[in-house]
């Protein structure tokens, strides 16, 4: 069989590299929507934590509480965070799989150690992080805390990098050319066994 017969489109070819587009887009979508989540809650989070620690350094119980106070609307913002990082804990099966067809996905950093890895957040909300990092001692426990997992023990924060066109654009193209060489493949090996019976 010649090449160009191997590779000649047909329609049936074409469903696995839809299949994995569409869950590549599905989990891009997914981290993307746990970003916004995360706007919603680092900056705020990080100055109420700076807060806590100058009141803390100066023994003042008073002021603590006044924080811990004015904080209150911060705890549904914070509920709502943790139901998206537990819906995005449950996309590890297909980040797996993807990761297994594209080893050059993106991993997000606010899940993963990973390298290389990008933040969803936005970078108001990274920085947010970085500052509070600099000034509170106990960010690593509020970070990881909150996603599970980037930066070490050290406060280092990967440098901030965000999911760019040329990312989607390269993944898109490596998945749906993978997946259509399977597809012709399988169709080859398929159309040898119909042969054969």
């Amino acid at each position: 069989m010649e090449l160009k017969e191997f590779l000649k489109p047909e329609w049936k070819k074409f469903a696995l590299p839809l299949a994995l587009l569409v869950l590549f887009f599905f989990l891009e979508n997914a981290y993307g929507a746990f970003g916004s989540a995360e706007d919603n809650v680092y900056c705020p989070a990080s100055q109420f934590m700076k807060n806590m620690e100058v009141a803390k350094s100066q023994n003042d119980t008073v002021g603590m509480q006044k924080i811990i106070d004015n904080a209150r609307p911060l705890q549904k913002d914070f509920t709502e965070f943790m139901q998206n990082a537990e819906k995005i804990k449950s996309n590890t099966i297909v980040d797996g799989a993807l990761r297994m067809a594209d080893p050059f996905l993106p991993s997000p950093c606010e899940l993963s150690i990973r390298r290389p890895c990008i933040f969803y957040m936005n970078e108001t909300s990274y920085n947010c992080i970085r500052e509070a990092a600099s000034v509170t001692s106990n960010v690593p426990e509020f970070a990881l805390g909150l996603v599970g997992g980037f930066g070490d023990s050290d406060n280092n924060l990967p440098s901030y990098k965000t999911l760019s066109y040329n990312d989607v654009i390269f993944n898109a193209l490596f998945l749906a050319t993978e997946g259509y060489l399977i597809s012709c493949l399988i169709f080859l090996a398929y159309t040898k066994l119909r042969k054969q019976s």
